[in-house]
C-alpha cells in the first residue's frame, strides 16, 4: 500500500458484494433445463422433416412401379345459395351411402309369445289369417275383412203362432153405434113418418170356412127417442115418442185387402112405437129386413181386432095395431143408417 500513496485512493469492496455478483453472473451464462431440452429436440423435428421431403421424392418411383397413389379427399364444395339440394343436403348426409335403415324384427315362424303378452306390431296372433289388404289401409267398399266376412244384422222378428192374425175358427162380432131413423106407416091414402136419432147395436156368432169367408147369425137392435112426428107431410112435431126395430137373421162377411171386409145380414124383424118409458104402444107383425155393411178391422191381438163400419137397415112389415095417428092399422116401412165401431174374436 506504501508504494501508491501518490496515485488514487484505492476502492475496499466488500467480500459479501463480490461473491453475489459472480453468482448472478452465473445463473445468466448458465442455460435453463427447458432450453436445453429444446436444443436437444431441434435436431430431432429437423431429421423428421427431412425424412417427409425424401419420401415425397419417392413417390413417383413407386407410381412407375405399379402401385396405386393414396387418394387425398378433396375439401367440401359450399352449395350454392339459390340450390333446391341445399335443403336435403344435411338429411342425406346424415347416414353413410348404403346403409338402410333397421327393419322391424319379426318373430321366427312358429313362433308363439309367452302367456300375458302381447304380440310386437305388425303381424296377427297366432292362429289368425294374414290380412288380404295392406296393413295401416283400409279394405276397397265391399271387400271381405281379414278375419272373416259379416253380413248385417238380421233384425229379430217374432214368428206367429199358427193361426194368428187370421180369420178361422169360431167368429164373434159386437157393434155399437149411433144411427138415424126414419119409421112410417101407410094405411090407404094416409102416411105417418116417425123420425128421430138414437143407436144401433149387434152382435153376431159364426164360423170361418176360409180365411175370407165367415157366415153367422146376428141378433140386432136399433131405436131412436124424442122422434119427430109428420102426417101427411105436414110440418113435423116433436114428442117424447120412440121406436124400435128388433131382427135375427143368417149372414156372411167377406173379408178382403188390408182387413177390409162387407156384410150382408137377413132377418126376421118387427118394429114398435114406445112412449117415454120404452112401454109399446103399437107393434107391427114380423117382417123381412135387410143389413148391409161395410168397415175395416185393425189386429190387436193374434185373435181380436178392432174396427168401424158403416150400417144400413131397410125393412117391411105388416100391421097389427092401430097406429096413434091414422087410427087404423097400417103397414110399416123402416130404413136406418148408422156409424158402428165393432171388436172381432177370430
Amino acid at each position: 500500500m506504501t508504494g501508491h500513496a501518490t496515485g488514487a485512493p484505492a476502492i475496499a469492496i466488500p467480500r459479501y458484494v463480490f461473491v453475489s455478483l459472480t453468482v448472478f453472473s452465473f445463473l445468466i451464462i448458465a442455460p435453463t433445463p427447458g432450453a436445453a431440452q429444446s436444443a436437444s429436440a431441434a435436431p430431432s423435428t429437423s431429421a423428421r422433416q427431412d425424412a417427409t421431403l425424401a419420401a415425397a421424392a419417392a413417390t413417383p418411383a413407386a407410381t412407375t412401379a405399379g402401385s396405386q397413389p393414396a387418394a387425398i379427399p378433396a375439401p367440401p364444395v359450399p352449395p350454392a345459395a339459390n340450390d333446391p339440394s341445399a335443403a336435403v343436403a344435411p338429411a342425406a348426409a346424415a347416414a353413410p351411402p348404403g346403409y338402410a335403415p333397421p327393419m322391424e324384427y319379426a318373430p321366427p315362424p312358429g313362433y308363439t309369445p309367452p302367456p300375458g303378452y302381447w304380440p310386437p306390431p305388425g303381424y296377427p296372433p297366432g292362429g289368425y289369417p294374414q290380412p288380404t289388404y295392406p296393413p295401416g289401409g283400409y279394405p276397397p267398399p265391399g271387400a271381405p275383412g281379414p278375419y272373416g266376412a259379416y253380413g248385417p244384422y238380421p233384425y229379430y222378428r217374432t214368428v206367429p203362432t199358427p193361426g194368428a192374425e187370421t180369420h178361422d175358427g169360431g167368429y164373434l162380432r159386437m157393434q155399437l153405434g149411433f144411427n138415424s131413423t126414419t119409421l112410417s106407416a101407410r094405411s090407404g091414402g094416409n102416411t105417418v113418418e116417425y123420425g128421430g136419432g138414437g143407436a144401433s147395436a149387434a152382435i153376431a156368432f159364426g164360423y170361418s170356412i176360409t180365411p175370407h169367408f165367415v157366415p153367422y147369425i146376428e141378433l140386432l137392435a136399433a131405436g131412436a127417442v124424442d122422434l119427430d112426428t109428420r102426417v101427411n107431410g105436414t110440418s113435423p112435431r116433436s114428442s117424447s115418442l120412440g121406436n124400435n126395430v128388433f131382427g135375427v137373421g143368417p149372414g156372411a162377411a167377406s173379408y178382403f185387402g188390408p182387413n177390409l171386409f162387407v156384410a150382408a145380414t137377413l132377418l126376421v124383424a118387427y118394429c114398435e112405437v114406445t112412449d117415454s118409458k120404452g112401454n109399446t104402444l103399437v107393434r107391427s107383425d114380423n117382417g123381412l129386413a135387410f143389413e148391409a155393411l161395410f168397415g175395416k178391422e185393425w189386429w190387436t191381438s193374434d185373435n181380436w181386432g178392432l174396427g168401424v163400419s158403416g150400417q144400413m137397415i131397410f125393412g117391411a112389415m105388416k100391421g097389427r095395431d092401430p097406429d096413434l095417428m091414422l087410427e087404423t092399422v097400417p103397414s110399416w116401412r123402416t130404413s136406418q143408417f148408422s156409424l158402428l165401431f165393432s171388436a172381432t174374436y177370430n
